[in-house]
């Protein structure tokens, strides 16, 4: 059974951080570079391109969670299939159980509540980041 055991910390590190960061840090990127007109070339409204940086929030949220998902579904199947190589296949299935509880289940509520606080927060910047921007620039 010890080949089923992952502990919280190398899934954590290993399987969904590392891509996470990534994600997050372009997300940040994006919405500093738009904030500071990093982006604004062609000189239009400051606001505009405040704006327009939270359609791309909303799309990196949706990227992020579609590769969280197939990243959990792939260590499931993992999981599933170290379960069938288990000499006694009940004691297989009840460590597969117990190695899904503690490892996919409160990281993927985690990750999937995060990409949802993004979408909200890039729709919102998307709709009404101009006003943001005059508002509070």
């Amino acid at each position: 059974m010890d080949f089923l055991t992952v502990s919280r910390k190398d899934f954590w590190l290993n399987e969904m951080m590392k891509e996470q960061y990534v994600f997050l840090t372009v997300i940040l990127f994006i919405g500093i570079g738009a904030w500071f007109q990093l982006f604004n070339i062609f000189e239009d409204v400051p606001g505009i391109w405040f704006q327009r940086s939270g359609s791309l929030i909303v799309a990196l949220s949706l990227l992020s969670e579609a590769r969280i998902l197939t990243k959990i579904k792939r260590l499931e199947d993992q999981i599933f299939i170290a379960t069938l190589m288990a000499p006694n296949i009940e004691n297989g299935l009840k460590a597969a159980g117990h190695t899904r509880e503690q490892t996919i289940t409160p990281w993927r509520r985690v990750l999937l509540i995060t990409n949802i606080l993004l979408a909200i927060l890039g729709t919102i910047i998307w709709g009404y980041g101009d006003i943001i921007y005059s508002v509070l620039h």
